[in-house]
Formats: C-alpha cells, structure tokens, sequence
C-alpha cells in the first residue's frame, strides 16, 4: 500500500508510507521510521497503536534515532491521520553533545495505490 501526505514532523513537509516505512522530507529536515507494531486500541474504538523505530537528519541541527509512539485514525478507506510521540536522541553536528529530545509529529495521508485491492487473472 502507498500514502502520500503531508503534516509536522521535521517542520512542515511531505510524507510517504509505503507498507511498513513512513518518510518525511520537511523544511527542517528528513526523518525515516520503521513500523515495528501495529494493533486496535479495543474492538470498536477506530484508533490503532503503533510502535516504531527510526532516524532523522536536521538540516542544521545533527542526526539521532527515534522511537515513535502512535495513534492511528482512519476516517475512510482512503484517509488516515496519525499523531505521534517521538522520544529521540540527537547526536549534534560539531558539538560533542548528545542529548534527548520528545518530539510531536502529526500526519494525514491519502491512500494512492493499494496492492491489496488489485485482482489477478489467472
């Protein structure tokens, strides 16, 4: 499955989620995310938890690694937004500094190819 959407993550930008990667090239930076879980909250409530595992690169502000926490929320069978927390640490450019970040990324994405859906002819 392919998304395409746009949100905050490294600043305001783009996003694509194929499968099990979420992308994001903001004007801040790139971030790239691993989904390692993904389940329902409870039968009936619409939101899924996620759990994944990624990095990111500032434009001007070092790399780190990411752990992001996450509500899943599809409004339809294309539509989907996410909220995120981020527990990161950044390893800073030219500083000798390591230090710990919480980040907030919200995402919406529209479903532009499901592979899923497609039907073969045999």
């Amino acid at each position: 499955m392919v998304k395409l959407g746009f949100g905050f993550d490294q600043g305001l930008g783009l996003a694509v989620q194929y499968e099990n990667i979420n992308t994001f090239l903001g004007n801040d930076g790139m971030a790239a995310d691993y989904i390692l879980r993904e389940n329902a909250v409870d039968e009936g409530i619409p939101f899924n938890w996620t759990i994944a595992g990624g990095i990111f690169v500032g434009w001007h502000n070092g790399t780190g690694l990411r752990l992001p926490l996450g509500l899943n929320m599809a409004f339809n069978a294309k539509w989907d937004a996410y909220l995120q927390l981020n527990p990161a640490l950044d390893f800073d450019y030219g500083k000798k500094v390591i230090r710990t970040l919480l980040l907030i990324r919200l995402l919406v994405f529209v479903t532009v190819f499901n592979h899923h859906s497609c039907t073969r002819n045999s």
